[in-house]
């Protein structure tokens, strides 16, 4: 590792560097049963390279892959036109480790037939759906000396239940696992799937109520098209 950190130095006049480790699993539900499990584990880089007015990021899936492609990096920095719109890499040379990992999602991770168990007991209704379990450590480097080490793992679920022609959806996402959170997520979209009745709606402005989650969908892109950066780079609506 340090000899790719000297390589960087001499290469630009800045630079950050991030190495993940991701470890997660996958389960996909349909007709209340396990259709798919899926295991992955990764190790992808991002690197920033600044000099002068120029800046280059990109991604590669290993620090080895990285590390040959150095020298062409450096080629295409010098390449580049000048931009008004460089990052800043904080001067900040302080070492920090932190571990905010759920050791009971670390378990499910590796063994989630209790939980699946568990799951699809609860369900009162054909259920569909996916639920994630994930682990990162992200390392971040910088050309001011900055070393940063930090753990998190969180659990992302989606499930989707369906009665008569109509259904209904709620989700989990939490870094501290909860069990009981998870299948309240189940119950609630089969709450929202037991629905019942239809109604005639004539032409013209009606008040509407959002759930939660449809809501939360608009509030993330408005959120982003705000951003400062959204609107100097034209990317916002």
């Amino acid at each position: 590792m340090d000899k790719v950190l000297d390589k960087l130095r001499k290469s630009c006049d800045s630079f950050s560097l991030i190495l993940l480790d991701n470890k997660s699993t996958m389960i996909k539900f349909a007709d209340s049963k396990v259709t798919v499990v899926q295991r992955w584990k990764t190790s992808p880089v991002s690197l920033l390279l600044s000099r002068k007015n120029k800046f280059l990021t990109t991604t590669f899936s290993t620090i080895h892959e990285m590390d040959t492609n150095l020298e062409s990096l450096n080629e295409k920095l010098n390449l580049l036109e000048p931009t008004d719109m460089t990052p800043i890499i904080s001067n900040n040379d302080r070492t920090i480790k932190v571990d905010y990992s759920d050791k009971e999602l670390e378990y499910y991770l590796k063994e989630p037939n209790k939980l699946v168990e568990k799951i699809l007991d609860s369900a009162e209704m054909p259920l569909y759906g996916t639920l994630n379990l994930v682990k990162i450590r992200k390392r971040v480097f910088t050309s001011y000396g900055f070393q940063g080490d930090e753990t998190r793992s969180f659990n992302v679920s989606y499930f989707r239940s369906i009665d008569k022609g109509r259904s209904g959806q709620w989700s989990n996402v939490s870094s501290i696992f909860n069990e009981s959170e998870i299948i309240e997520a189940v119950k609630k979209s089969k709450e929202y799937a037991s629905i019942d009745g239809e109604a005639q709606i004539e032409e013209g402005k009606h008040d509407i109520v959002l759930s939660p989650m449809v809501l939360a969908n608009l509030v993330e892109i408005i959120g982003l098209m705000s951003s400062a950066y959204s609107i100097m780079s034209s990317m916002s609506f």
